[in-house]
């Protein structure tokens, strides 16, 4: 499928979009596209991706029946203790439930681990610094 010429990117994206759903529709089939996400989620704390991230992700994630996002913490702290583990987080589903799926990433491969040791570990890694909740000008508490 090649991208149309359109006046804007967002435009191109949206008519692969709608053409994949239609695809899938009239051959009863899933179809998986890849996305490339934006630079935005560089610029926060927290890096584990959104559907938000998605580039130009308007017209794909109304499309999707699915999306699943990878993240590993290693990316960008090779020393964090959730450095092992690879996060499969499922941020849209039509059809099921959403959440995370955790796995050791040795040499490329996945292998299954104990999802409630890497749950802790890597929730532990990306919690924010205590600090108090700001409800007025000046006070923290």
């Amino acid at each position: 499928m090649e991208k149309p010429k359109a006046e804007r990117n967002d435009l191109a994206i949206a008519h692969i979009s709608g053409s994949l759903k239609a695809m899938a529709k009239d051959l009863k089939t899933p179809v998986i596209s890849l996305s490339q996400l934006s630079r935005d989620v560089e610029k926060r704390p927290n890096k584990r991706p959104t559907n938000a991230d998605l580039r130009d992700s308007g017209s794909i994630e109304q499309d999707a029946d699915s999306i699943i996002m990878l993240y590993r913490e290693a990316v960008y702290d090779e020393n964090s203790s959730a450095a092992p583990f690879a996060e499969i987080i499922v941020t849209k589903n039509r059809f099921g439930s959403l959440g995370t799926v955790y796995q050791r990433f040795c040499n490329g491969h996945f292998v299954a681990c104990d999802q409630d040791e890497a749950r802790q570990i890597c929730t532990a890694s990306n919690a924010p610094a205590a600090r108090g909740r700001r409800y007025a000008q000046g006070a923290d508490v």
